[in-house]
């Protein structure tokens, strides 16, 4: 049941989710805490809270009480559900009995991480369960830290300006204020929108900047990303 969890489970889940740093190497297999605390030290408060902004009408208090504990079981579970839905793992390697973040639920994101172009973690962020929780996934063309990478090498290139400027007309400016915060590391209600031009040419492969452009991939439609994949590719 939900409410058993394990305060070493809550903590996996919480990492799994992209709320809470791992103890150990990020590129091992979970489980990555190996204790079972209580969940009052300051990393893991701020994550549950972290959790609890996303998933309202949770109250953000930092408490992993029986109602978050529920919504912590229901999320985890939808995200496995979504991955055997689409393929990246069988009901033999995440049986519904175990709605645990736990080695093969990891590999299974790692694989869906892959597939899609994403930095290949196996931590399902917000915007990772979200992208897994549509019909389908758009085809994974080109990722968009690779256009960066491409894109600094040849910036004068018409397709790719045509495609990077058809992009930037598609997006919503919710979308793009989104992107705009977590490319510049800010979180300002209209800022100044960033244009993906100069984003390409000041990209430098930092941390910051892989996760801005990850999100912004998960936030294309299939149509869309189909037809700029076709403008950068084009000769």
């Amino acid at each position: 049941m939900a409410t058993n969890y394990s305060n070493e489970a809550i903590r996996n889940i919480l990492i799994g989710f992209g709320y809470l740093a791992p103890e150990s190497n990020p590129g091992s297999n979970p489980p990555w805490k190996t204790n079972n605390n209580p969940l009052t030290d300051e990393r893991t408060v701020t994550a549950i809270k972290k959790f609890q902004q996303d998933y309202p009408p949770l109250k953000a208090d930092g408490f992993a009480g029986d109602q978050t504990k529920k919504v912590l079981h229901d999320t985890i579970v939808a995200l496995q559900n979504n991955l055997k839905r689409l393929g990246f793992a069988t009901d033999a390697q995440i049986p519904s009995t175990q709605p645990y973040y736990g080695p093969n639920t990891y590999e299974a994101v790692k694989r869906f991480e892959q597939k899609q172009g994403l930095t290949v973690n196996g931590i399902a962020d917000k915007q990772a369960r979200t992208l897994l929780s549509q019909p389908s996934l758009p085809a994974n063309n080109i990722r968009l830290i690779d256009v960066c990478i491409q894109f600094k090498q040849n910036p004068k290139k018409p397709n790719y300006l045509e495609a990077l400027n058809y992009l930037q007309a598609q997006l919503s400016s919710d979308i793009l204020i989104e992107f705009t915060n977590q490319w510049r590391q800010t979180n300002d209600v209209n800022p100044s929108i960033v244009k993906l031009t100069d984003v390409c040419n000041s990209y430098v492969a930092k941390t910051h900047q892989d996760r801005a452009l990850n999100y912004l991939q998960s936030q294309i439609s299939p149509d869309v990303y189909k037809r700029f994949t076709e403008l950068w590719k084009k000769a």
